[in-house]
């Protein structure tokens, strides 16, 4: 009598301690997760900055310019009939967002325009060389800077 209620005690601890590891293995591994999700945004967010900033659109124009009260990216390509487009690259409200417009507008609009990724916030800055200076930060304080200028690929190759 007294082996079998060791032997059950024994089990039931062991299925405790079983279900114990595996709560703790899936709060890491969305630890991991929510990690990676962050890391992401910040990617995301830059990555695409830095490539518009190197495009084409660049080429003919590129600053950071302030329409309808918003901070933006502004970069202006010429196309083929040579009328000028202008893509607006801002931040509102927690997210980065992107417009094409073929004449100033003089305003944006979150509602109709492209979201790209959240992130809580997303600093512009130009210097006075033209080196642009873009800084996002995402919603659990991650924090990552990059330093662009328009139409130089990596390795400083002027297109």
């Amino acid at each position: 009598m007294m082996g079998g209620l060791f032997t059950f005690a024994l089990f039931a601890m062991f299925v405790v301690l079983s279900l114990l590891i595996v709560v703790i293995g899936v709060d890491g591994y969305k630890g991991v997760v929510d990690t990676g999700d962050s890391t992401n945004e910040l990617r995301t967010s830059l990555g695409y900055v830095m490539n518009k900033l190197h495009s084409k659109a660049a080429m003919d124009g590129a600053a950071i310019v302030e329409v309808g009260g918003i901070r933006t990216l502004a970069l202006t390509e010429v196309n083929d009939e040579g009328v000028p487009v202008n893509f607006y690259i801002y931040h509102y409200e927690g997210a980065l967002y992107e417009t094409v417009l073929y004449e100033d507008m003089g305003y944006l609009d979150p509602e109709g325009d492209t979201r790209l990724t959240e992130v809580a916030s997303f600093v512009m800055e130009q210097g006075e060389n033209g080196l642009f200076r873009f800084t996002a930060v995402t919603e659990d304080g991650r924090t990552q800077t990059v330093h662009a200028a328009p139409g130089v690929q990596e390795g400083g190759v002027r297109r």
